[in-house]
């Protein structure tokens, strides 16, 4: 049996590290690393209650009309851009806040940004798939996507790529993340335009310029696989940029359909190099399916297994991963030839036996938070089709400096504890704390959380003497036993 220094049982302590603590209807399991290893692989509809003002019990499926796919939310984007444009010609002498009323109601009717944050905020506060959504959460994170055009598809990238092939090979999803149009955006590829393509050749006589851009190419190197240890050089990533040419457009403009391999799979023949390239030694062919081969082998180098293993143990474990923990973890890469879900199954055993002090991503100790109190905090289902309710979906996760719909930098937001350790980051907590009691519906009392959780007697009284029934709850969600996981 595990066991820690924390006030916290065992089992609660290791469901803070690699999933979510139980809603009080949640039942804690008796198999901790068992329940874990199912977990990851429970996937089921996305439920909540249909407003945040409704009962937290009151849970209904997420609608469909919420997940359009990729093909609809390129045309959405491709109709946002021509909006905007009309909206800000036609009223470019009418008042700023008329006009920007008007943008604001196109932008709503295009953007579902605030939808897929309510969305996994729904996960985060009701799902009993914790496990999974963490992973997700990892990886979602590591093959980040940072900018607002790249925004509008992102729910469609975690939903239908990250979600779906996390558990499955290492270079499958290397491929769907790198083929993603969210990726593909934020990272410039969609200016990425072979000189002597068509489409290249097209930009020069109408006097524009055209190029290669190598910034995808270099991230997918450098932070979604081999890393710089691999000792690749600029020659290897320009060549890499050629081979990604072609790939992304800047919308799905329907009457340019044909010119598309398709929505799922943005490559423009006429944009991309033509002849052979080469990378770390290897050549690759000319046409779409060397994105495909190339990725494989990026997945296959020793390096990319050492990286991501570390990456790995480093969110989950520890800030100075042990080197029998990443061993555990490459060995399970190596016997399953790079399968993740075996590697995830591994980091979860040792998560067990090896876990060190690590401190919670804001994100998942709110979550905790709406959980352990039986809260109803986030926007509903129902909320995000209103446009003054719907657009407040993603302030919570912006206010507290993790928001997956904000602009950040390619190498994603920090694994380690110390980036989220400072006074303002305390600030947020306590004025979120004092936010889920003020207005989460349907919630337990201090007493009430305290005594599910089994805390000891001596950290209840502490609580019960911090005031009122208001203050002890911030006292209750607002300290290290909220806040972090213990060794």
């Amino acid at each position: 049996m595990k066991t820690t220094n924390s006030p916290k049982s065992p089992t609660l302590n290791y469901m803070m590290r690699v999933g979510l603590l139980p809603r009080p209807e949640h039942e804690v399991p008796s198999d901790p690393v068992n329940w874990a290893i199912a977990n990851l692989y429970r996937d089921e509809p996305t439920l909540s209650p249909p407003s945040d003002r409704d009962d937290p019990t009151n849970l209904k499926p997420w609608p469909e009309e919420l997940d359009p796919g990729i093909r609809r939310r390129l045309i959405n984007l491709w109709h946002w851009d021509e909006s905007r444009d009309s909206i800000r010609e036609k009223l470019k002498n009418a008042p700023e806040r008329e006009r920007q009323s008007k943008l604001d109601e196109a932008q709503f009717k295009y953007d579902l940004r605030w939808h897929d944050a309510a969305r996994m905020d729904a996960r985060g506060s009701f799902g009993e798939d914790s496990v999974r959504q963490r992973f997700g959460h990892f990886w979602f994170n590591h093959f980040t996507v940072g900018n607002y055009d790249a925004f509008y598809t992102a729910g469609d990238m975690y939903e239908h790529r990250i979600l779906p092939h996390m558990n499955g090979d290492f270079a499958d999803l290397l491929y769907e993340a790198t083929t993603h149009y969210s990726m593909l955006r934020y990272l410039d590829n969609v200016s990425n335009i072979s000189p002597r393509s068509k489409a290249g050749q097209w930009r020069r006589m109408d006097g524009k310029q055209v190029g290669f851009n190598d910034n995808l190419a270099r991230e997918v190197m450098e932070l979604h696989s081999c890393s710089p240890a691999q000792g690749y050089t600029e020659t290897d990533i320009s060549e890499a940029a050629r081979i990604l040419a072609g790939w992304g457009d800047w919308a799905l403009n329907p009457k340019n359909e044909r010119d598309w391999l398709s929505a799922e799979r943005p490559y423009i023949r006429n944009k991309a190099e033509p002849g052979t390239k080469t990378v770390l030694g290897k050549t690759y062919g000319s046409g779409y399916t060397a994105l495909k081969e190339f990725t494989t082998d990026l997945a296959a180098l020793p390096q990319t297994r050492k990286f991501i293993c570390h990456k790995l143990a480093l969110h989950f474990i520890s800030d100075a991963p042990s080197k029998r923990v990443t061993d555990a973890l490459e060995f399970a890469w190596m016997q399953s030839g790079g399968n993740l879900s075996k590697v995830h199954e591994k980091l979860l055993e040792v998560a067990w036996t090896d876990g060190d002090r690590k401190l919670l991503w804001p994100s998942h100790w709110l979550y905790n938070t709406v959980r352990i109190s039986g809260s109803n905090y986030f926007m509903g289902h129902k909320d995000v089709f209103n446009r003054k309710s719907g657009q407040r979906a993603m302030r919570p996760m912006q206010e507290l400096g993790i928001s997956f719909w904000d602009e950040r930098q390619p190498n994603g937001y920090p694994l380690e504890s110390k980036e989220w350790i400072s006074l303002e980051h305390l600030d947020r907590r306590i004025r979120f704390a004092s936010a889920v009691y003020g207005t989460g519906s349907g919630q337990l009392n201090p007493e009430q959380i305290m005594s599910n959780l089994g805390m000891p007697a001596e950290m209840q009284t502490q609580i019960r003497n911090a005031g009122s029934t208001a203050d002890q709850f911030t006292a209750l969600v607002v300290n290290q036993w909220a806040m972090e996981v213990q060794a």
